[in-house]
């Protein structure tokens, strides 16, 4: 009858549509493991939402809501994250590096606001956070 080839279709229609979205978040992940990866080769570039976004020749806008979609963080927040944790491995990793030689390769040139931010984030200063975690 009309009626169950209607409900046929619909159901064809329903199981098509869930199989591309399951296809889609697959590559969305894919993609977003590859931007993340790019973050984090390059977190001594200025990593800006629209470098990256030309980067990877997308629009800023689908850049940023795919991002915050996938890891639930805005792209800023993320790569300001990336660059503290990548600042305190460097702190402990290479001690003849200074504070604001590690602080300009990250894009700080004022290491008063570099050190505020740091502190902010791991509640102590660069300089007490190389004393804390340096193990001689």
């Amino acid at each position: 009858t009309l009626d169950d080839f209607t409900s046929w279709v619909l159901d064809l229609l329903s199981s098509y549509g869930e199989t591309l979205t399951r296809q889609s978040n697959a590559i969305n992940a894919g993609f977003m493991d590859k931007i993340v990866r790019y973050i984090d080769e390059n977190i001594t570039s200025a990593l800006t939402l629209k470098s990256v976004a030309e980067e990877f020749s997308i629009s800023q806008s689908h850049l940023s809501k795919t991002f915050k979609e996938a890891y639930n963080i805005n792209f800023s927040t993320y790569v300001i994250g990336k660059k503290f944790d990548y600042a305190a491995r460097l702190l402990v990793e290479k001690e003849n590096i200074s504070i604001a030689d590690i602080a300009e390769s990250l894009g700080y040139y004022s290491i008063t606001y570099f050190t505020q931010q740091f502190k902010q984030r791991f509640g102590v200063s660069p300089t007490q956070y190389r004393k804390i975690n340096i193990k001689k």
